[in-house]
């Protein structure tokens, strides 16, 4: 028979104004449980410290005591060292004691102490050695065996604060609970929802309210249960009996947290995690002493220049195991500068993706960057608080490392002149939050291509061309980046914003691959919304206006954009979607007239954090709603957010004072809280119902002394609801952040902030479909076994597919290859006993041997790109592709492809000694669009033309011009014209595909009026030349040209024109029925400003003996002095001259010099007197 036990659990919780630590502790996590070896009163029997007091544990009772919290204010509590101070400590502090006992419990129970820890301790108190005593042991927690009849008692703890479970034991047949606690010595005592509070003269105390479960079956079942208060005793009461019928109440579990162990200075600002659970930090740290790992890329810091008299700043980035209790791989990363990371993420390979900002211009970046120079900026000054100051300006770097940390498989510089990837708005409004300038998002799609979202203020930002914004509207505007996995190629890149300064903070991408961001703008006018959006289409005013935008993934056209705003401040910090497409966001507002507030059965008016869910197409609010404290202004600034694979909405962010008085003080918790207590700053968890009907399950979560913060930067919370979290931990050198039993490290060893990283699992039972692939071999058959790691709850029903039409219900799918290829493998995982039942996972495998296979053909329009190949994520292999000019990578599974014509494209995989070849063909579309016309007796005549494809079947879109002469049928095959004259119609046609093609017709009129065309021969000509003027026509009788000075001959059919300005010459003439017309020619005369065309230097030259640009000349025939002359990297002068005629060979000292890139300096002297000064590169090719 299954033993089953009724738990009570009760957790005492010292409040107060701002907390602050009174206790020792090694761990900081669990309180030590001292034993009494006679080194106390002799009732005692075991001690603890807690914060701001201690508890007595003894025989039938216990007692603790309680210190005034401010006073301990005074003892240490500071953040970074730009807020450092150092204050008096008072010279008493005032304490409280309460005593509880135990009423009619057994006065001979055992008690014994529990996980007795590895270190001992000594007390030489005082002169009497009777006190003395040395090797007392302690422990984690204290049992109490049979308090009651059938009853047992454990003291632990839990955050840092004592946890008391009673333990009904099996086969219990009391109706009643003979548990009674009578409480002495405080000031009052009453029960407030649902828990126990005691006011003391130093503060109040609670007692959380009792939580009561049953592990039934290995499924925990909350029982209900309440406190009894008479008087001043304590009782439990049951109202429902032992019920195993209850729902399943979460119990959520701190997996781990710990410190970085940095003996520097180190901020925390971002984290992520992997396909093992295996949790990414990464910082700042000022100096030497950050913990890196043997073999690392960087193990030393690179330096930086800091603010004031602060140390500079290198990122410094940690990769823990699933448990926190190892790092696999820590590093720094940084140049001579200062850098920040600002957002993480990991690929299907498990390697790590840093997007950060630098100031440093020798940042290690890779060879085939997309940049691999610095572009700089104005320096923007020193940003408080972050102890970083930008001297060089800001460029955006992104990173990639390999799995083991060891190498930059990629990295590049992305920016232009002004500083890029830092929030520099001109007003602190875009800034609200302590450390809003660190902001921004990287995220990966199916391909692996990099998509990063973040600000600008450089109006040279490399922008491709094409993309729905090419040009910076003013100030500070919005940047989004798509990028290949090898960081080597843009794939597309696009401006977002308008007139004022606008700022993006986060992007997700959709299940087509559309991109959302999201973010904060004071543009009024200019900005990109689409005029389609029933959500908001103006700005509402206020201190700044939330946007939220959809862009096509191709980054050609915005699908959607919507203001999200009040006449207050609203921001929008984070964007996400569900399974079903619909976008969330969670930004701030200071509003106060509820308009966030839509279709929630769940709100907390009056407050600052609002979410809100929207169809996919933003055109209409499905519900809304906020989250707070009710004091009508923001209480944390968001952090990470996620909606998960049951549409439920989790939201994480911080509160402190240094953050705009930001405050965690009386945000709203739910019953099982991790903890229910706040010193104001900490970190707030919250998880919304997906139909925002409730809270599900909020907690606070940090230290109770320091203010918990993280500087800027993104943290991710898994599908599976699982958060990383980094924060900045312990400033003023408090080690009191809650850490895990063998975390790596469990204390602040630095003066001042450590980053610590936490991962929370809230244990909502999810369906998460995940299998892992073998590695084949390189032989036939092979019999693989797909390992299900799939996460469920209960009984769970397994469907595999394989892409071959093979099936199997089995647990792990077993099966046997006989045929190479790329296999597509889904599975679907359905319980019954979790919130989404069903999820579906799928990946490939790729089974070589030596063989040659064809994939499917890809058809795209002209000039358009695609990407070809396999996907991504193949352990083990190398890629080769035949070289063709059309792809921009050769050495990647799925590059891009652009050709102009239908090509044929080979792939080489190779693993071992296997070698197979693999084509594909992308296919240009081409189609021919003629067009006829009916016949035309006199001008105006109605007119049918007819437009006619090479290739039927498909569905077309039609678009005519001249369209002032189109009477009907414009968009249709067939539309009706009157042209007044000979006329040219040109359609535009554009199918399905997006391909377009264009035809043509003339419309001839049968009775016409002379054609009259005037003409020059060249129609541009330089000061002083001549152009020949030619009338062109038919069916003239007579004509001359309007009286011109600078024509030959008025009377000429070609009269040579020499006018000294542009002119515009016009012709008239008659036909032989008098019918006049006339024509008129401009002829552009053009003087060339020596500076902008007048001077001539190409930027490379390939002196390799072939006669062919082997010497680098300038040329101009306008300058009458020069001095030119090229530098080799290191300023060194290669050669000068000033003598047109005299060119540099690429030689130094007679030697022939390497391939490279020199700077060039030029400085001539036109005809027209002026200077010209040109500073620049020059390539040297061979």
């Amino acid at each position: 028979m299954q033993a089953r036990l009724l738990r009570i659990i009760l957790l005492m919780i010292f409040l107060g104004g701002i907390t602050a630590a009174a206790h020792e502790c090694s761990s900081c996590k669990n309180l030590r449980f001292i034993f009494n070896k006679n080194q106390w009163h002799s009732n005692i029997k075991f001690k603890a410290d807690v914060p701001f007091g201690a508890i007595f544990l003894e025989q039938n009772g216990y007692t603790f005591t309680k210190a005034k919290e401010e006073q301990f204010m005074l003892l240490r509590h500071s953040h970074h060292r730009s807020h450092d101070f150092t204050p008096d400590f008072p010279e008493a502090i005032d304490c409280h004691a309460v005593r509880v006992n135990f009423v009619g419990a057994n006065k001979n129970a055992k008690i014994k102490g529990e996980e007795e820890l590895k270190e001992y301790f000594n007390y030489f108190l005082g002169k009497d050695k009777t006190k003395w005593a040395s090797h007392v042991p302690g422990f984690y927690g204290v049992e109490y065996e049979n308090i009651y009849e059938g009853i047992n008692l454990k003291v632990f703890s839990e955050n840092n604060h004592p946890k008391f479970d009673w333990i009904v034991r099996a086969n219990y047949k009391e109706d009643a609970l003979p548990i009674r606690l009578k409480y002495e010595g405080q000031n009052g005592i009453l029960i407030k929802d649902g828990a126990l509070l005691l006011t003391t003269s130093v503060g109040d105390v609670v007692e959380a309210k009792p939580y009561a479960y049953q592990v039934i079956n290995g499924k925990k079942v909350e029982v209900a249960c309440a406190f009894i208060l008479s008087e001043n005793e304590v009782k439990f009461t049951l109202p429902n009996g032992f019920n195993r019928r209850y729902d399943l109440v979460i119990d959520p579990a701190l997996i781990f947290s710990t410190y970085s162990g940095s003996t520097a200075d180190n901020f925390g600002y971002t984290a992520t995690y992997d396909s093992k659970g295996n949790a990414y930090a990464a910082g700042s740290v000022f100096g030497f002493g950050y913990p890196t790992t043997p073999g690392a890329y960087q193990i030393n810091w690179a330096g930086g220049t800091g603010q004031g008299g602060i140390a500079g700043t290198d990122i410094g980035i940690t990769k823990y195991n699933e448990t926190g209790t190892q790092r696999l791989y820590s590093t720094y990363l940084g140049g001579k500068s200062d850098e920040l990371p600002h957002s993480l993420i990991v690929n299907t390979n498990d390697e790590l993706f840093l997007f950060g900002t630098t100031s440093s211009d020798n940042f290690p970046v890779t060879a085939n960057a997309f940049d691999t120079t610095f572009n700089g900026g104005p320096s923007p000054g020193p940003f408080g608080g972050l102890g970083v100051h930008y001297i060089n300006g800001s460029d955006i770097v992104i990173t990639r490392f390999s799995s083991d940390g060891t190498q930059l498989l990629a990295s590049t510089f992305v920016g232009g002149t002004g500083n890029d990837g830092l929030n520099t708005s001109a007003t602190n409004f875009l800034k609200y939050n302590y450390a809003d300038e660190v902001r921004g998002e990287i995220d990966i799609d199916k391909q692996d291509n990099i998509y990063l979202a973040t600000c600008t203020r450089s109006t040279d930002f490399p922008v491709t061309q094409g993309v729905f914004q090419e040009q910076n509207k003013g100030g500070l505007d919005g940047i989004i980046i798509k990028m290949n996995n090898s960081l080597s190629t843009m794939v597309w890149c696009s401006y977002l914003g308008g007139e004022n300064d606008d700022a993006i903070y986060s992007l997700s991408l959709d299940k087509n691959d559309d991109l959302f961001v999201c973010g904060g703008t004071h543009s009024v006018d200019s900005f990109p919304i689409t005029q389609n959006s029933m959500l908001q289409a103006t700005n509402a005013g206020g201190k700044a206006d939330g946007f939220i935008t959809l862009i096509d993934k191709s980054g050609l056209a915005i699908e959607a954009s919507t203001y999200w705003g009040t006449a207050e401040y609203d921001q929008i910090y984070f964007v996400e979607n569900d399974r079903s497409n619909n976008v969330y966001v969670v930004g701030q507002t200071e509003d106060k007239s509820n308009f966030f507030i839509d279709n929630a059965a769940y709100n907390n008016p009056n407050s600052g954090l609002f979410i809100t869910k929207i169809h996919h197409d933003l055109s209409s609010v499905i519900w809304s709603t906020t989250i707070g404290s009710g004091r009508g202004v923001p209480d944390i600034s968001p952090t990470a957010f996620l909606v998960d694979l049951c549409s439920k909405v989790y939201i994480t962010g911080w509160g402190s004072s240094i953050g705009n008085q930001l405050s965690t003080r009386n945000l709203p918790i739910t019953a099982g809280a991790y903890s229910n207590t706040t010193d104001g700053n900490d970190f707030y968890m919250a998880v919304l119902n997906d139909d925002a009907s409730g809270l599900f399950y909020s907690t606070f979560f940090g230290s109770p002394t320091a203010m918990d913060h993280v500087d800027g930067g993104t943290s991710r919370y898994s599908k599976q609801g699982i958060l990383y979290q980094s924060v900045c931990a312990g400033c003023g050198g408090v080690s009191d952040f809650p850490t895990t039993s063998g975390a790596v490290s469990q204390t602040n060893n630095s003066p001042n902030c450590n980053e610590a990283v936490y991962k929370f699992d809230f244990n909502i039972p999810i369906t998460f479909a995940d299998f892992i692939v073998p590695t084949p071999p390189c032989q036939l058959p092979y019999t693989a076994t797909f390992a299900n790691t799939s996460n469920v709850k209960g009984d769970a029903d397994f469907t595999w597919i394989f892409s071959n039409g093979f099936t199997t219900n089995d647990s792990n799918a077993v099966y046997t290859f006989t045929q190479p290829g790329l296999y597509n493998i889904k599975l679907i995982v359905a319980d019954t006993s979790t919130c989404n039942r069903v999820d579906t996972v799928e990946k490939q495998i790729l089974i070589l041997n030596n063989s040659a296979s064809i994939l499917p053909d890809v058809t795209i329009c002209k000039s358009a790109k695609t990407q070809i190949g396999i996907p991504p994520g193949v352990d083990n292999v190398t890629y080769q592709w035949e070289y063709d000019a059309s792809l921009n990578e050769t050495h990647v599974s799925n590059p891009f492809a652009s050709p102009d014509s239908t090509t044929k494209y080979t792939l080489y995989v190779k693993r071992g000694n296997c070698t197979d070849t693999i084509q594909q063909t992308v296919i240009v579309f081409s189609d021919a669009v003629s067009v006829k016309a009916s016949v035309a007796t006199c001008p105006g005549d109605s007119v049918r033309l007819d437009a006619s494809n090479s290739k039927p079947g498909q569905t077309l879109v039609y678009d005519w011009s001249p369209p002032t002469l189109i009477l009907a049928g414009q968009g249709t095959s067939t539309p009706l014209v009157s042209p007044p004259r000979d006329t040219t119609f040109t359609v535009l046609v554009t199918n399905q595909m997006g391909c377009t093609f264009t035809g043509k017709v003339l419309v001839d009129i049968v009775s016409k009026l002379p054609s009259v065309n005037a003409i020059a021969k060249p129609y541009t000509i330089h000061y002083s030349d001549t152009s020949q003027l030619e009338l062109l026509g038919e069916g003239v009788a007579t004509f001359r040209w309007e009286y011109d000075e600078t024509l030959s001959d008025t009377n000429s059919a070609t009269p040579l024109a020499f006018p000294l300005e542009t002119t515009v010459y016009k012709v008239l003439a008659e036909d032989s029925n008098g019918c006049k017309v006339s024509d008129t020619v401009i002829v552009y005369v053009f003087r060339t400003p020596c500076k902008t065309g007048g001077v001539f230097l190409p930027n490379a030259f390939t002196p390799n003996g072939d006669g062919v640009n082997d010497v680098l000349y300038l040329r101009s025939l306008r300058v009458t002095e020069l001095y030119f002359a090229v530098y080799d990297r290191w300023g060194q002068l290669m050669f000068e001259t000033s003598d047109q005629a005299k060119g540099w060979d690429g030689t130094f000292g007679g030697k022939p010099l390497d391939s490279g890139v020199f700077g060039f300096y030029l400085k001539a002297k036109c005809d027209d007197g002026e200077v010209v000064e040109k500073r620049g590169n020059i390539s040297l090719l061979k």
